[in-house]
């Protein structure tokens, strides 16, 4: 399959685009994730996953002029992550980038979730905490993080 055709296939985002938790729970049910040869092709950075290791695609978004947009949602043991990667037109990789998810150590919770905007503007707030009992959350380990894709696809970290 050429890579118009999987585009064609994955569903249209709509915008504004929150990732969070609540769609990460979401994901598993709704599509099946991607076999190792399509990931070689559209993922390269991943071509070394082990067996424990799902990619889902979630969405792509309105094609630009100068690139696509798809967003991945990558599972592996106790790490969630929503990957955004941009395409030329024929499907080579100008961009990749983890803008929000889940991850859990034996110590504590980082979690961060994003707004893809319709400007192209990504605005992503990160969480951490200790695990304790009382899994409370202290705003103080909190920050923020903004992305930018940029007119040929690239994403910038603002």
């Amino acid at each position: 399959m050429d890579f118009n055709q999987f585009v064609q296939q994955v569903p249209l985002a709509e915008i504004p685009l929150v990732l969070s938790g609540e769609l990460q729970k979401q994901l598993t049910s709704l599509a099946d994730p991607l076999p190792m040869p399509v990931i070689e092709d559209l993922m390269p950075w991943e071509a070394t996953l082990d067996d424990m290791t799902e990619i889902l695609v979630v969405a792509r978004f309105e094609q630009e002029e100068g690139f696509q947009a798809i967003l991945y949602w990558k599972a592996e043991l106790l790490t969630y992550s929503f990957i955004l990667a941009t395409y030329d037109h024929k499907g080579e990789v100008i961009d990749h980038e983890i803008i929000a998810g889940t991850e859990y150590n034996n110590q504590s919770i980082k979690e961060s979730v994003a707004i893809i905007e319709d400007d192209w503007m990504i605005f992503a707030a990160e969480g951490s905490d200790q695990i304790r009992g009382d899994l409370s959350f202290e705003a103080k380990n909190s920050r923020k993080s903004n992305f930018m894709v940029e007119k040929d696809g690239r994403i910038t970290k603002i």
